[in-house]
């Protein structure tokens, strides 16, 4: 037999032939071993606490079912929201019902006399600016542009921020335009930053009419904002700006919008206003502050106002003159209220040189030497 590299034969080809067939018996029992103890190792792991990895791995898999949003949607806390927030409003505490997302932060930097509006026609408007706390090129630009207020009484603009390992002491005394509290300033953070500046907006600027919400990436003809709320037939119960309908929850972990199965397990969000630019009514304001603390929390800010305004029953209302996305060419003026994509200052100066005398552009002689378009 070839059991080997060389021909072996009698007595020692017997020998051999034990040894053989005993070593693969061997090995065969130590099979058989392993199988049965790997058996015994997963029955026990069943009654067991799996580990935090493999424990996300399963609970993923198991929430993964498309339920469609409009059938029997449900999202922490499931109480009646809207009769919630006029108990609170009505002072009728409800101290049985469970807080789902708390704001336990502190102010660091609160702006001086920007609530002190004078209505020189129908209303007034507090403009607040979502910044990074990084980007004081675009705060800067933004005060001597669109944002400068110093001749509207009606209007004031103030810009939110969290906190970063950066001066800004020096600005803050400057301007006294800065909202800030002692969170870090980063991207999924921006729900408690918005939360802060309504917060703050209920509070300390309840004559205010409206709040307009925008991050510093965004041109504002604030002329044409002055007029938006002639749009609404009813002018109290206002949450508008670009409107979001059907979107799709991204699923994919390595995106910033993720989310998971478990934390939300519907196949659509709830219509919402896209957050780079939004208006609400104070009245609104308040609701949506009043309610914040029981909405269980996500991270983007714009899908987490979009399911307060559900369960509030508002509707959003999207109107055409928000762009979320600049084109080539576009021209700022006409009915526009907010254009994205205005990263660059020079961008911003154009935009600001194409808007009429009337809207205050006489007043900046800098814009000329730092615009000089081919």
């Amino acid at each position: 037999m070839f059991l080997c590299k060389h021909v072996v034969t009698g007595i020692r080809n017997i020998r051999i032939l034990k040894i053989f067939y005993s070593l693969y018996a061997i090995e065969i029992l130590l099979l058989v071993a392993i199988c049965a103890l790997y058996g015994q190792n997963r029955a026990l792991q069943t009654n067991s606490i799996d580990p935090p990895e493999i424990a996300d791995i399963s609970k993923e898999k198991s929430f993964k079912h498309n339920v469609p949003f409009g059938q029997n949607f449900k999202y922490p806390l499931e109480i009646d929201m809207l009769q919630l927030s006029r108990d609170i409003h009505s002072n009728n505490t409800r101290e049985n019902v469970k807080i789902m997302n708390p704001h336990p932060f502190s102010y660091t930097m609160l702006p001086k006399r920007k609530c002190n509006l004078k209505v020189r026609g129908n209303w007034t408007i507090i403009i607040i600016v979502k910044s990074d706390i990084r980007n004081v090129e675009r705060r800067q630009v933004i005060r001597n542009t669109w944002g400068n207020t110093s001749n509207i009484s009606d209007v004031s603009v103030v810009f939110m921020l969290g906190v970063e390992d950066m001066p800004l002491s020096a600005e803050e005394t400057k301007y006294e335009d800065i909202i800030q509290e002692n969170f870090i300033d980063d991207y999924r953070n921006n729900t408690l930053k918005t939360i802060m500046g309504f917060n703050w907006a209920v509070k300390h600027c309840k004559t205010a009419n409206y709040l307009f919400f925008v991050d510093d990436d965004y041109f504002v003809n604030v002329a044409n904002l002055m007029t938006l709320p002639n749009r609404c037939k009813n002018k109290h119960n206002v949450y508008l700006g670009s409107i979001t309908s059907n979107a799709i929850p991204y699923r994919d972990k390595d995106s910033k919008w993720y989310i998971s199965w478990k934390d939300y397990p519907y196949d659509k969000w709830p219509p919402y206003i896209m957050g780079g630019a939004y208006l609400v009514s104070m009245k609104t304001a308040r609701q949506f502050q009043i309610i914040f603390p029981y909405v269980k929390p996500i991270h983007m800010d714009d899908v987490f106002l979009g399911i307060v305004s559900h369960k509030l029953n508002i509707r959003p209302i999207g109107v055409p003159s928000f762009y979320s996305g600049r084109k080539k060419g576009h021209k700022i003026t006409g009915s526009i209220v907010a254009s994205h994509g205005y990263e660059n200052s020079v961008d911003v100066y154009r935009a600001w040189k194409q808007l009429p005398k009337k809207y205050g552009f006489e007043n900046f002689i800098n814009v000329t030497k730092i615009v000089n378009p081919t």
